[in-house]
């Protein structure tokens, strides 16, 4: 998930499951997860990521899609690697860094870094760490998708 070029613009369609991380549950708008809850630590290791969504200015929109991997190193840093399709033209392979915070209740923020700006994302973890899925929280960007460990 980084800057709307490519890496980290995490924009997945799919079914984005309003119901807080994996296993949770929700009562009068709080979210219930396991006893043991969530940290940065959650977050380590490998991750793939795939999305589609659309960039919005005025009364334009366009389709953006990207496929990834990304490297959490459970202290709130990421690394991430990504090739993109913005409105059908690919552009070139993109290597970048961001930072993340995990709250106990397993819902955070991440933050992408690219000479273009900071994207921001809003991320609903699994407690086990082993998926989340996330929201771009950008005005002109309509993103959402998922992301699952693939290694530690």
């Amino acid at each position: 998930m980084a800057a709307v070029a490519t890496a980290g613009f995490l924009s997945l369609t799919g079914t984005l499951a309003l119901t807080g991380a994996a296993g949770a549950s929700t009562t009068e708008g709080t979210v219930q997860t396991s006893s043991h809850g969530c940290s940065k630590a959650t977050l380590d290791g490998h991750y793939i990521y795939h999305y589609s969504g659309h960039k919005v200015s005025g009364e334009h929109s366009k389709p953006v899609a990207s496929a990834g991997a990304e490297w959490y190193d459970g202290r709130g840093r990421i690394k991430t690697v990504s090739t993109s399709s913005d409105n059908g033209e690919i552009g070139e392979e993109f290597s970048g860094t961001g930072t993340y915070k995990l709250n106990k209740d397993c819902t955070g923020t991440a933050t992408y870094h690219d000479a273009g700006g900071d994207t921001h994302y809003r991320i609903y973890v699994d407690p086990s760490g082993k998926k989340f899925t996330f929201v771009s929280v950008d005005d002109g960007s309509v993103i959402a998708g998922d992301e699952t460990r693939v290694s530690d």
